[in-house]
């Protein structure tokens, strides 16, 4: 990346911190009492399945890709700093390691959360923020773009499986003291209608009371991405694994029953489901690769709430992958 170039990233952090503080400001002296939000009543179980248990196969592509050093994505030619990307390779290299025992794996671990902390933001309610610096058309529609600065509870959630396995990897507790970080930023939950005037959110709930974990939050209407959603739901389990927190093992249950209310709209029988909520009117919407994603992560919600309605769920995901004769 050119001096110019990270220049041009640090202001724009720089200004996205600005708008965190008064956004937080304004929320201490004006914020209502605790949003509550549609729950299940399921019985968290602590020793789910490991949503990012490593393949062989998967192993060696990670340990194949180059290195996340300079950037980690190329937008429009550009090289940007992407939290997701680094996050998710933070933790395969956590999963190589435990599999290795070899400190390189943790020394690349550490590493790329330095990078995370570096690009992020903590305001006055120690909720860390990972800033997107960039546009990005939803879709690749051009009536639909996304400005900067936005955020993503899938970001913040991956920053928060990694964080916390980190801590469990290190026994360092400022990794820990991270992982609350992301977790805060999370557990800050507005109601839907709040969100015409903020632009600082990745958590609300809807007109039904339902909890969502927003993967694209910024200056569009909600997109409401399963794939995305689900991701932060298991970064709030590995938190709650490790800490116990109630309130994060409310939100588990809250985001979780959302699944399972609105699985009939995106699920598209007989064929691919859909990506989100918001957009159903157009093929790009509808992806295999995402399909093969949610089906999968189904299994993971029966295993960390212990409900065998996201297992029948994810099987009629399969089903209806099958029938499109793929």
């Amino acid at each position: 990346m050119t001096r110019s170039a990270k220049l041009i990233s640090r202001l724009a952090v720089g200004l996205a911190t600005l708008a965190i503080v008064v956004g937080f400001v304004f929320s201490h002296y004006f914020q209502r009492e605790p949003i509550k939000f549609q729950t299940s009543g399921f019985a968290l179980n602590a020793n789910f399945l490991d949503p990012y248990a490593l393949t062989t196969g998967y192993q060696q592509r990670t340990l194949a890709l180059p290195s996340l050093l300079k950037s980690s994505a190329t937008v429009r030619g550009k090289a940007v700093f992407q939290p997701v990307t680094v996050a998710r390779r933070g933790v395969d290299f956590l999963e190589i390691y435990a599999k290795t025992k070899e400190q390189k794996y943790l020394d690349e671990a550490t590493g790329l959360m330095a990078q995370l902390v570096e690009h992020s933001s903590l305001d006055g309610s120690q909720s860390r923020w990972l800033t997107y610096t960039f546009d990005f058309k939803l879709h690749n529609d051009s009536q639909n773009v996304i400005h900067a600065p936005w955020y993503s509870a899938m970001a913040q959630g991956l920053a928060l499986s990694f964080s916390t396995r980190l801590y469990q990897a290190t026994h360092d507790d400022k990794y820990l003291k991270d992982a609350d970080g992301f977790y805060n930023s999370l557990a800050y939950i507005w109601r839907v209608l709040d969100l015409r005037s903020q632009s600082l959110f990745v958590s609300y709930v809807d007109v039904r009371d339902y909890l969502w974990l927003e993967e694209y939050a910024g200056d569009v209407t909600p997109m409401q991405v399963i794939n995305g959603h689900n991701f932060a739901i298991f970064g709030l389990a590995d938190y709650w694994k490790v800490t116990k927190s109630a309130r994060a093992g409310q939100m588990i249950d809250g985001a979780a029953t959302t699944i399972d209310h609105y699985f009939s709209a995106f699920r598209n029988p007989g064929g691919v489901s859909w990506y989100g909520l918001r957009i159903q009117n157009t093929p790009r919407a509808l992806s295999k690769h995402y399909h093969v994603i949610v089906t999968e992560q189904l299994k993971i919600l029966a295993s960390i709430t212990g409900d065998p309605r996201f297992t029948q769920e994810s099987n009629l995901l399969k089903r209806d992958f099958y029938q499109v004769g793929i």
